[in-house]
């Protein structure tokens, strides 16, 4: 039996006092009569998979600004509204500052770049999305007032977008390893309605040109 697990990144300004954190959703798939792999071993896989090296996450840290720290990525079990179970949990602690100078850093900590997934199909449960981390430099911005898509710091969203649509395939089983961590959009209205699917498999990942703001990040609200 397949697991969604809800992947999250997140960290803080470099002082701690406001915070900031992005989510997708992770489904396993693993073969016929193969036990479902705990917690770590997915969150163990899924960091591995955004590293470019064995210390992980740069695929995340070459988008977020050097005065903004990535401290934790995190695993949660989605159970259904009537599960009885304890969901399962894992996290790893990080203290590690972004890749991206900051140079006019007059943007609110509550702006950054949206991520659009889609999944080919038309309803609207099977649209989704997430927000990176703040932006904050001023020279990320157009004189219209959208991202300036001809910067290396745009060129790494874009990269880190197709990560996220990418299957983590062969992970789990011994002695040959099988079975795969696919990226999905998940709705939980309709598994809690007894609806199915209520995955769908991420097809595309985008990252838009429009600055979002997200209230929570706005500490000044």
């Amino acid at each position: 039996m397949a697991t969604v697990w809800r992947f999250t990144v997140g960290g803080t300004d470099s002082t701690g006092g406001q915070e900031w954190n992005s989510t997708m959703h992770y489904l396993t798939d693993v073969p016929l009569g193969q036990g479902e792999p705990n917690a770590t071993k997915v969150l163990e896989e899924i960091v591995a998979h955004f590293g470019s090296t064995t210390t992980g996450m740069e695929r995340w840290l070459a988008t977020v600004p050097s005065t903004v720290k990535l401290t934790f990525a995190r695993v949660y079990e989605e159970l259904p509204a009537t599960s009885t179970e304890v969901a399962e949990a894992a996290e790893l602690t990080f203290a590690y500052a972004g890749a991206v100078a900051v140079l006019d850093p007059n943007l609110p900590f509550a702006m950054c770049v949206w991520i659009k997934f889609g999944s080919g199909l038309a309803s609207r449960s099977s649209r989704g999305g997430t927000h990176l981390s703040p932006t904050l430099d001023q020279n990320h911005l157009t004189t219209a007032g959208i991202w300036d898509t001809s910067l290396s710091w745009w060129s790494a969203n874009v990269a880190l977008a197709n990560y996220m649509k990418e299957k983590i395939s062969d992970v789990f089983g011994d002695p040959s390893e099988t079975g795969d961590i696919n990226p999905v959009i998940y709705s939980r209205t309709r598994r809690n309605n007894s609806l199915t699917p209520y995955t769908f498999p991420i097809t595309s990942a985008a990252c838009s040109s429009v600055p979002r703001w997200i209230r929570r990040r706005d500490v000044g609200r």
